[in-house]
């Protein structure tokens, strides 16, 4: 059970349980950093994809944006011209909230949701405007922190479903740390 945000922020002994499962520490304590926090690269080599065209070019960034929110963009090209910049502002307690591409400007794209399973496996899922499920993936970070792999399971509303695993490259670019109670 994953309590919702309005749960965790009327206070109540659940919120604090949640909390301590997704990483968050209470305010002014030292907290562990998250994993996901970095810059991502793909690796074309070692990400193969069934039924979906292959990413040629893929970086994704995740920071903390406050308490138990993060924020994530990701830039990507297809090959030939099929390229996009993505981004989404949510939070780790399984809440739907919107992603926005450039391309459709402050018009929403997929609602998305996280479920973090431990520190380092979330379950992520993407739903269209019309409420279907689109993607269902599972975001792991490697113990030693240097790869992120989604594997990816595609649903589309049209066409086969597809599957691809990607792997992803932590480029070592600020690198988050332990943040220090004040």
């Amino acid at each position: 059970f994953i309590p919702s945000h309005a749960q965790c922020a009327a206070g109540s002994g659940v919120g604090r349980v949640d909390r301590q499962r997704v990483g968050a520490s209470p305010i002014g304590a030292a907290q562990p950093p998250n994993p996901f926090v970095g810059t991502w690269v793909i690796n074309p080599a070692k990400s193969t994809y069934e039924g979906v065209p292959r990413k040629t070019q893929s970086t994704r960034t995740i920071d903390t944006h406050g308490e138990g929110r993060i924020v994530a963009t990701h830039r990507r090209l297809i090959e030939p011209d099929d390229e996009g910049v993505s981004h989404w502002v949510g939070n780790l307690f399984g809440e739907e909230f919107p992603e926005y591409s450039r391309t459709r400007g402050n018009n929403t794209g997929n609602m998305v949701s996280i479920r973090p399973v431990n520190a380092h496996v979330w379950n992520v899922t993407f739903k269209n405007q019309r409420g279907q499920i689109v993607l269902t993936d599972v975001w792991t970070v490697s113990p030693d922190g240097k790869t992120l792999t989604i594997d990816r399971k595609g649903t589309p509303g049209q066409g086969p479903p597809n599957h691809s695993v990607e792997v992803y490259d932590n480029d070592g670019f600020s690198r988050p740390k332990a943040a220090t109670a004040k």
